[in-house]
């Protein structure tokens, strides 16, 4: 009966150890499951800033394609005012051109009223 009682004893060892085990095994799981845990915790703050910082992308993206049009209009505005500036400032210099010869020809002119005028009345004083 002591030899049955060892042998028990023994079975019952090799179950406490064969538990011990599996309790070792438990253990190292569950740090193992804070350690991913913690991981998985991290890993989605990181991603909540990633994702943050592609919306203020977006956002930059969208306002720099804006800006883009406006500036590509108001090139194109510059150089429509640009050629109209060159065409008005033509049109300044041929009108003063004819300004200046319709000058000389109107003081020519007065020269010959003021001459005509003169022998007219040296005309009128002859007679």
């Amino acid at each position: 009966e002591h030899r049955h009682t060892v042998d028990r004893l023994k079975k019952a060892e090799n179950v406490i150890e064969k538990y011990r085990k599996k309790l070792d095994e438990a253990a190292d799981l569950r740090r193992t499951l804070k350690a991913l845990e913690q991981d998985n915790r991290q890993l989605v703050e990181r991603n909540q800033v990633v994702e943050d910082e592609y919306r203020k992308v977006a956002a930059y993206k969208s306002l720099m394609e804006n800006y883009k049009k406006q500036i590509d209009a108001l090139q194109v505005e510059k150089a429509e005012l640009i050629t109209q500036n060159n065409k008005l400032e033509y049109e300044n210099k041929h009108m003063r051109t004819k300004i200046e010869a319709h000058e000389i020809a109107q003081s020519r002119d007065m020269e010959s009223i003021r001459l005509l005028e003169d022998r007219v009345r040296e005309l009128e004083m002859g007679d």
